[in-house]
């Protein structure tokens, strides 16, 4: 989450009048001390300006005004860049308006983006960036908020000069090699996730990345390579080990692929394994949750109130907001489950009158399927008992399993 920086706060000191001030900056002041009218102020400094222009004080004056009063940041900080100009001994004040008006414009810039109003953000972010040219903290969000905006060349031109200044930044890196990942620019996606593999060796999102980059560009034998790096790094993986499994798989290396989906049997529980819950008696949208496994499970209890019964529903959308299923659709007491096939990001649509617990489990019996397809073809029939009897504690009714299992018996009873 993006920071908000502390607020430094330019109070206007209104001086003591010398009978040596003009007019006009005479009448300023006193419109700011007696009169609380900065519009005033600003008309006389003006006038003050047109008539002196190496006035650096009424510059500064004019600065602190629109800063204090007017809220106008972007303008503060012009005036006290010409304060600075025409009197280069106002360095200190001139430095503190500074870091005020960036503090202010940073934090304009954050709000807007936050509020998705990224044209905005964009605005308050460059001028926050233009005075303070070397403020990481702003460069950062500018570039986010181009991404937000759709703007991605110019994201990626923040990131590299981020990049460039930090050759060390994992900020900059990521932002890198995703722009060029998801524009199709994997040879230079790679490059960059593997600099940032070397920075963070034992970050296996990296090799991940660079994995499925390598994927991508075709190059099979040196993705399982990073793949097995990361598992070397993270043997319990589900994904990495379901995927260097499916390679073998797809490759008709039966025997690799056989030992892959062990590694995932040996580090999964292979009873329905609870990774969410929800209770509640209200309409609600879930947050997104992340399926690992390709068949997962809904379980509800639904009842209603000692009054009326109430409609319940079930409705699962996909990250993209695309309806999958309704699986659930009642009125009053209700228990039940609902078995889904499919990986990936989803998030359920709660319609409810009445009290619900809901649960999602998820399962990996496909690795299981595998698993027994590839022991009958490498004729492997001692460990094909074995998970042919696994994938029935899992799935009792399979007649798919129950052939593996006969399969085997019969072919070590020869």
């Amino acid at each position: 989450m993006k920071k908000y920086l502390p607020i430094f706060l330019v109070v206007i000191a209104v001086l003591v009048l010398a009978a040596c001030q003009s007019m006009y900056m005479r009448t300023a002041r006193l419109a700011i001390r007696d009169e609380d009218d900065p519009d005033k102020a600003i008309e006389n400094l003006k006038k003050e300006i047109e008539a002196n222009p190496g006035n650096a004080d009424a510059y500064l004056f004019m600065s602190q005004i629109f800063g204090q009063f007017k809220e106008d940041y972007y303008q503060s900080y012009q005036y006290a860049k010409k304060a600075l100009e025409a009197d280069p001994a106002k360095e200190k004040e001139v430095d503190l308006i500074y870091l005020a008006t960036w503090s202010q414009l940073h934090n304009q810039g954050l709000e807007a983006l936050n509020a998705e109003n990224y044209q905005e953000a964009l605005i308050k972010l460059n001028q926050a960036h233009e005075i303070e040219p070397d403020s990481m903290i702003t460069f950062e969000v500018l570039g986010d908020t181009y991404v937000h905006a759709g703007d991605i060349d110019k994201a990626l031109d923040v990131y590299l000069q981020i990049y460039d200044k930090d050759p060390e930044s994992i900020f900059a890196l990521n932002g890198i090699a995703t722009i060029y990942f998801n524009q199709g620019d994997y040879d230079k996606s790679v490059e960059y996730f593997l600099v940032l593999h070397n920075l963070e060796p034992q970050n296996i999102d990296w090799l991940y990345n660079v994995w499925v980059g390598e994927i991508k560009l075709g190059n099979t034998e040196a993705a399982m390579d990073y793949a097995k790096q990361a598992i070397a790094i993270d043997p319990s993986n589900k994904e990495l080990l379901q995927n260097i499994a499916d390679i073998y798989f797809n490759e008709k290396n039966f025997s690799k692929a056989a030992e892959y989906y062990m590694k995932i049997i040996d580090v999964v529980d292979w009873d329905w394994k609870q990774i969410n819950e929800w209770v509640g008696n209200a309409m609600k949208n879930t947050n997104n949750f992340n399926i690992k496994s390709k068949l997962w499970k809904i379980e509800w209890d639904t009842k209603p109130d000692e009054y009326s019964e109430g409609n319940f529903s079930i409705s699962i959308y996909d990250d993209n907001g695309n309806l999958v299923d309704i699986v659930a659709n009642v009125i009053g007491k209700n228990k039940d489950y609902s078995i889904i096939r499919g990986m990936g990001k989803y998030y359920l649509a709660i319609n409810s009158t009445q009290e619900y617990v809901i649960k999602v489990f998820e399962n990996n019996i496909e690795a299981l399927k595998y698993l027994c397809y590839c022991l009958s073809n490498t004729k492997n029939y001692t460990d094909l008992v074995t998970y042919a009897q696994k994938w029935l504690e899992v799935e009792p009714d399979s007649t798919e399993a129950q052939q593996f299992l006969n399969l085997a018996k019969q072919m070590l009873n020869k």
